[in-house]
């Protein structure tokens, strides 16, 4: 319950806008799962998994955060196979059986994201875009995040109660990998190594990882939440009682987030989930105000084509409302231009 509240006051900003992170997020945490599950995964499974990664591809950009869960999965594997290897000891799950079917999903999905109108097209633009476009420009959606520094680019994307969760959630989960690893050294068995499992540290760093390249990554502290959990299953082996201060740990967390996640001082963007502005928010198509409504529909209208010179806010308005004949010079919904262009 605690976990699901700290995903919900982290995740908060993304779930509340109809955009196509509505399809990346659920889709990231179905792969982390199938990589999650204690049993090796059927064929069938792995067919499936290839099948929605190519719809995914299909919907949205991030698409490759599917294929790098996965890889990161199998750099665990191969740590957990040499650390029983070098403790002596086997592990409860086939190693080899795992290996086939993760790597058999890292080049089906690699291959199944290829079926899109851009083909590998669309895996090189993923690639790229850090380095060759204006994506870092874009300060309330790609800025980096800083555990230390609480910056006003941030703007209603972050708040300050949801930095502090942040910085408390990596390091908890730091914390907890240094210990279950220092257990792990004084008794190694295939009990300790799965509190201290290398598959489940790797996503839960990935996460980290992304989280700190942009905050609209912040959802992705569910994978090192995920650790946390697996570390306090370890320690549930003790009995009951070494679980009480984790518990009542758990559940002041729980209470915590659900009272102080949408509270003006601290969430500046409350004013905008309240329930007259959120119907209003679901129910109105667009804003009309600074969409010069009069002349997108002349343009509309009169069927025009070329090129239209457009600035940056009215790139995807004037993409979905006039014909496709008139090409936008550029468009907020997909900053895989040079910088030049913006600046």
């Amino acid at each position: 319950l605690a976990g699901t509240v700290v995903f919900a006051a982290l995740s908060v900003w993304r779930l509340a806008q109809f955009r196509p992170d509505l399809v990346s997020i659920p889709a990231a945490l179905a792969v982390g799962a199938w990589l999650m599950q204690p049993r090796v995964p059927s064929w069938r499974s792995v067919v499936l998994l290839c099948a929605g990664i190519a719809l995914w591809a299909n919907v949205h950009s991030l698409f490759a955060i599917g294929p790098a869960l996965v890889f990161a999965a199998l750099i665990g594997l191969a740590l957990r196979v040499a650390l029983a290897r070098t403790f002596s000891f086997e592990l409860g799950t086939p190693a080899p059986a795992l290996a086939a079917r993760w790597g058999s999903l890292l080049i089906g999905s690699v291959l199944a994201s290829a079926l899109n109108p851009r083909g590998f097209a669309q895996h090189l633009t993923f690639l790229t875009s850090s380095s060759e476009t204006a994506v870092w420009l874009v300060r309330d959606e790609w800025t980096h995040f800083h555990p230390f520094a609480f910056l006003p680019e941030y703007g209603l994307a972050v708040s300050r109660f949801t930095w502090l969760l942040s910085d408390a959630v990596v390091a908890v989960f730091l914390a907890a990998a240094l210990a279950l690893f220092v257990r792990f050294v004084r008794r190694p068995c295939q009990e300790s190594l799965a509190g201290a499992d290398p598959v489940m540290f790797g996503l839960g760093l990935a996460g980290v990882v992304a989280m700190l390249v942009s905050i609209r990554f912040q959802w992705m502290l569910f994978f090192p939440l995920a650790f946390i959990a697996q570390g306090i299953r370890g320690i549930g082996a003790g009995g009951a009682a070494s679980l009480r201060p984790v518990h009542a740990l758990a559940a002041s967390t729980a209470v915590l987030c659900a009272a102080l996640s949408f509270t003006g001082p601290l969430w500046p963007g409350v004013d905008a989930l309240r329930p007259a502005r959120l119907t209003r928010y679901l129910t109105t198509p667009y804003e009309t105000a600074g969409y010069h409504l009069p002349g997108v529909r002349f343009l509309r209208d009169a069927n025009l084509e070329g090129r239209l010179f457009n600035a940056y806010l009215m790139g995807g308005f004037l993409g979905f409302w006039t014909p496709d004949g008139l090409r936008t010079f550029i468009d907020g919904r997909t900053e895989h231009y040079a910088p030049d262009v913006v600046t």
